[in-house]
């Protein structure tokens, strides 16, 4: 009989303990899954950004594909024709970020005549195909919208003699599909020089028309249109308020990759996204300038699951030492039994009328908080001071708490307890367990009005 009345004795001091780990554990568990769910949507938001700049590169390529349809279905078509299309279909609006669209020309590199009167008819202007090449072939550029005066500049540059668009255009040639290359100084890069790059599309010609080599099918030339990359970045209105560090391919020969644009520090816990553009990869690095609501709400989370574990800890504290006490003074079994069954009701009882009362102090200061951090105030003061009324409550072993004490630890949460604005007068008076809790409140709320207004 002694042995099972201390295997009782020593599960009544354990079971406090249990229940706040009980409450933490749950606390805790809460809190990640809120964290988990927060990094997952950030995660999805940062793909979602960074694939925007492929959709906008594949939104212009669409437009180059679009002029060289035309120039399939008319070889001859004017400069008139292309800048109807093109307002006809906004580039500007629909795709912006890039400096144009325009048509190189392919032709024998000895043999500049084809060019040139390409240009007189577009632009009537005479334009010189530069610079000399080593090349057999030359692509010199011989329409270019809008004409700009830093796309002016670009027209009879001869594109093929320069290794990075040789390489993009090679590979256009020979696949039939879009290309890009790697960085490059724009021809049109004006006074402050930005880092570049151009996105190609072949135009074949038919039997017997074009230039053939190296055994590939027969080129009239190139659609294609030239970036500044900042100019891109900075169309693309997704990216605000990003940190980011961008990547491209280097020179041929060169580096394997470089960086062309940063916007803040790059941390070492950004995101790292592979962005097609299109046959080339980008490397880009990014995370959100913006802190995450979800993670604040799983800190908030946690912290008031450890202050619910140590107000019910502390409530199953006082009354697991009084069981034990009933069951030291208790000499025969039954008393023991019914004292201890007493005990259980009661400690049921008020473990109820605990989560009660904090189940509609949140309602309450749900109803009237306007924001989450009105509501975390607010719910602290209240709880604040239902565990001053527990405070006093345990000096005297829940029996009773003195009126006066209970409205001065109010008026010392707010630092009134000492101000001459403040008077207390009446008889001594002792308040049992329930009104002690329910004036607690109502003395907190007369308080926090008082300082408020």
């Amino acid at each position: 009989m002694l042995r099972r009345t201390r295997a009782m004795a020593q599960f009544n001091r354990a079971f406090p303990v249990m229940v706040m780990l009980a409450i933490l554990i749950f606390g805790i568990g809460l809190a990640l899954s809120i964290e988990r769910t927060g990094n997952a949507s950030r995660q999805r938001e940062l793909a979602r950004t960074a694939n925007l700049i492929s959709a906008r590169i594949d939104d212009q390529i669409a437009v180059l594909r679009g002029v060289s349809a035309l120039f399939r279905a008319r070889p001859d078509i004017s400069r008139e024709e292309v800048q109807r299309y093109l307002a006809t279909v906004r580039p500007d609006m629909r795709a912006p970020g890039m400096l144009g669209v325009g048509f190189a020309m392919a032709q024998r590199a000895d043999d500049h005549a084809g060019a040139q009167a390409a240009i007189v008819a577009n632009y009537d202007m005479r334009a010189s195909v530069w610079p000399p090449t080593r090349q057999s072939i030359a692509t010199p550029i011989v329409l270019l919208e809008p004409m700009t005066d830093l796309n002016r500049r670009a027209l009879g540059f001869d594109m093929y003699g320069e290794a990075n668009r040789r390489d993009a255009m090679d590979r256009a040639w020979t696949s039939g599909e879009a290309a890009a290359t790697a960085m490059v100084q724009l021809v049109q890069s004006g006074v402050e020089p930005q880092p570049g790059f151009l996105v190609y599309v072949p135009l074949y010609g038919r039997a017997g028309t074009g230039i053939v080599h190296e055994g590939r099918a027969p080129l009239i030339g190139f659609i294609y249109a030239p970036y500044r990359v900042d100019d891109l970045l900075d169309r693309i209105n997704a990216l605000q308020g990003y940190s980011f560090r961008l990547s491209m391919p280097g020179e041929v020969g060169g580096a394997a990759t470089h960086v062309v644009a940063q916007r803040g520090e790059a941390p070492f816990d950004a995101r790292l996204f592979d962005v097609m553009v299109a046959d080339q990869r980008w490397r880009l690095e990014l995370k959100s300038d913006e802190h995450n609501p979800l993670i604040r709400a799983s800190v908030l989370t946690l912290i008031a699951s450890v202050l619910l574990a140590l107000l019910l800890g502390g409530l199953l504290w006082v009354q697991a030492r009084r069981l034990d006490a009933v069951e030291r003074l208790s000499d025969e079994r039954a008393a023991r039994t019914r004292d201890k069954d007493l005990m259980l009701r009661e400690m049921s009882h008020r473990m109820k009328n605990v989560l009660a009362r904090v189940q509609a102090i949140a309602r309450a200061s749900a109803r009237s908080a306007g924001s989450l951090d009105n509501f975390v105030h607010d719910f602290s003061g209240r709880l604040q001071a239902m565990g001053n009324a527990l405070r006093l409550l345990s000096a005297t072993d829940g029996q009773s708490a003195d009126f006066r004490a209970l409205i001065a630890a109010e008026l010392d949460s707010v630092n009134a307890g000492g101000s001459q604005q403040v008077e207390l007068a009446g008889p001594d008076l002792l308040l049992d367990e329930r009104q002690s809790q329910a004036l607690s409140l109502a003395i907190h709320e007369l308080v926090t009005n008082s300082v408020k207004y």
